[in-house]
């Protein structure tokens, strides 16, 4: 998997100051401009544009639009990002790995696996399900990642679904081998 360049970072950073500026007051008017945004077709509606298209120091390539337009949206409706090395792994199956311990249960594999299985088209509907579920546990996300993923969504590859995948089920693992290891009896 790759790692954000430096665009998808000063995207994310842009996207922080609009919740978070140095002033300390959020711009709640670009935040509500952004969720418009959840659940449309980019654009079907232009108040996100008139937001993605004037962030300070990220501006989006054409090609760049649309991923921007989905990803702005959601970082609007869940103002938890990564911070740093800290939060552990940063791509969205790690984010999702964390909610699954803190929320046991099938629910969020089963909407991993179908996230994992979405087409370019689909993406959309499922990225909003996994970031609801993400809201409920308040678990962070790397925007910026997320940006550099959903743009190679379509490679032939799949080196993003996979590179999810492993973060996902090898936490997991890892994670049920130190619980078992702990239950164990002393001998």
């Amino acid at each position: 998997m790759s790692t954000p360049i430096a665009f998808e970072r000063a995207f994310a950073n842009a996207l922080q100051q609009l919740a978070a500026p140095a002033s300390g007051q959020p711009d709640r008017a670009a935040l509500a401009a952004l969720r418009r945004g959840l659940g449309r077709q980019p654009g079907e509606t232009i108040e996100p544009y008139r937001v993605i298209l004037t962030l300070p120091g990220a501006r989006p390539a054409r090609w760049q639009e649309d991923a921007c337009f989905l990803v702005a949206g959601l970082f609007a409706w869940h103002l938890r990002p990564w911070h740093g090395p800290a939060d552990g792994p940063t791509n969205l199956g790690a984010s999702l790995r964390r909610h699954a311990d803190q929320k046991p249960g099938d629910g969020p594999e089963r909407r991993f696996v179908a996230l994992l299985n979405a087409d370019r088209e689909d993406l959309p509907v499922h990225l909003r399900h996994v970031v609801g579920l993400l809201r409920t546990s308040e678990t962070t996300i790397d925007y910026a990642q997320l940006l550099r993923d959903v743009q190679a969504w379509s490679a032939e590859t799949r080196h993003v679904q996979r590179a999810w995948s492993r973060a996902f089920w090898r936490q997991s693992t890892a994670a049920n081998a130190l619980a078992a290891s702990a239950d164990a009896p002393a001998s």
